[in-house]
């Protein structure tokens, strides 16, 4: 069996048991029905979203939770989109809940306060965290909102969230006094809190024990850093091309932060040797905090992830798409299919706005040695002007036109973002 199909195949059974989970509260109360009175549509409908919802909430963490045999199937930014739409889905499912569990007391005196009672202020302060938590995901960079206050923001209110609606669920003694519903109810929050505990807390304890130290912080040109790492007192990590890493920096893990990078080496290395990590300036962290390293600084590496791999795709070759600092996991892919002397065709498209924004990692001579026909770069957003290619170079738009007369790599494409 090829990769490619083993990892489809955990992505059926994965995704089989997130559709369960997510539906296991509500076939429990449809099971147990404790409610032996007749009571209208629109009530039931409400508390069967209101199940559902509660189940997607305690379920958003477990998505990027870096549990990595849930997310080697589908890609870190796969199960990052979908962690952001079931978001917006379980919003609707609250609001509607809200909205329909009782029509005749919408005044929004009977939702605040401690006049609103126990379960519908509980429910009042779930649904207003979780609104606030969706506001600041979506209109993050308009609210120029830190990306470090917004990661400590959205965990703070992914706990009310959680423990508000367990209390509200409990408190409303419907379909959760049986014990069956109620107990897992408290189940879901007990895996959230659980896995909270191990992201926040015995993750990091682990990266403790596994320190990198910068060897060499090398500047890239376009504001690019590229940084050379070596494991200290480990065999570090084996990693397929085209992944990447969160990079810690600071005192400790416990107090450092953490952004996702893609790591710009060959695969074929032993685990202990060193690793290269290429960083754009693109805001507080890449732009000061980045520069500023030094040889010597110790940090840590969570990883690898990610799901952007030629090693998943069967092909005859491949056509690689990047634009800036893009070209970081196809330099790894492409350098690692040098190593394993793996003579397939690679045809590569490489963009920048202008000379200036070149990333000297993208320069003829990384490429030395490798199948890699043609490297061009673009002055525009629509156009591919002659550039730096090892084997020759073309002008055109980016179709296939323009593949078959570069006489390169065949069928597949790619292009240069992490997954």
């Amino acid at each position: 069996m090829s990769a490619a199909t083993g990892f489809m195949i955990r992505g059926i059974v994965w995704f089989g048991l997130y559709t369960i989970v997510t539906l296991l509260p509500l076939g429990a109360a449809l099971v147990t029905d404790p409610i032996h009175a007749i009571r209208p549509f629109h009530l039931e409908f409400a508390v069967g979203l209101g199940f559902i919802a509660f189940a997607l909430i305690v379920t958003e963490f477990a998505l990027v939770s870096r549990v990595q045999a849930a997310s080697a199937p589908f890609g870190t930014d796969a199960l990052m989109r979908f962690h952001r739409s079931m978001g917006l889905a379980a919003l609707a499912f609250v609001a509607t809940h809200a909205l329909s569990i009782d029509r005749a007391t919408l005044h929004p005196d009977s939702w605040l306060g401690i006049t609103a009672g126990r379960v519908r202020g509980t429910g009042t302060l779930a649904l207003a965290a979780l609104a606030l938590l969706v506001m600041l995901s979506v209109w993050r960079r308009l609210l120029r909102m830190r990306y470090e206050a917004w990661q400590r923001v959205h965990r703070i209110a992914a706990i009310l969230i959680v423990g508000a609606s367990l209390v509200h669920a409990l408190a409303a003694a419907g379909y959760s006094r049986h014990p069956l519903v109620a107990g897992i109810l408290i189940v879901y929050a007990a895996v959230f809190l659980a896995l909270l505990v191990n992201y926040r807390g015995f993750r990091l304890l682990r990266l403790a024990r596994r320190p990198w130290e910068l060897l060499e912080n090398r500047p890239e040109g376009a504001s690019a850093h590229t940084l050379v790492l070596r494991p200290i007192g480990h065999d570090g990590f084996l990693f397929e091309p085209g992944q990447f890493v969160w990079l810690l920096t600071g005192r400790s893990p416990l107090r450092s932060e953490q952004h996702p990078v893609s790591i710009a080496s060959t695969a074929e290395r032993a685990g202990n040797a060193p690793l290269e990590l290429t960083i754009k300036s693109l805001g507080d962290w890449s732009g000061t905090t980045v520069p500023a390293l030094r040889p010597g600084q110790r940090m840590w590496l969570d990883g690898p992830a990610g799901a952007f791999s030629p090693d998943r795709v069967p092909a005859q070759g491949f056509v690689l798409i990047a634009g800036g600092i893009g070209i970081t996991p196809l330099r790894s892919m492409i350098l690692s299919l040098r190593d394993r002397e793996d003579r397939r065709p690679v045809l590569l498209f490489y963009a920048a706005g202008a000379s200036s924004a070149w990333c000297s990692a993208a320069s003829s001579n990384s490429w030395r040695g490798t199948t890699v026909k043609y490297a061009l770069s673009g002055c525009s957003r629509t156009r591919l002007q002659a550039g730096r290619g090892s084997a020759g170079s073309s002008t055109g738009r980016c179709w296939a036109d323009i593949c078959r007369r570069s006489g390169g790599a065949t069928s597949t494409s790619s292009a240069g973002l992490p997954r």
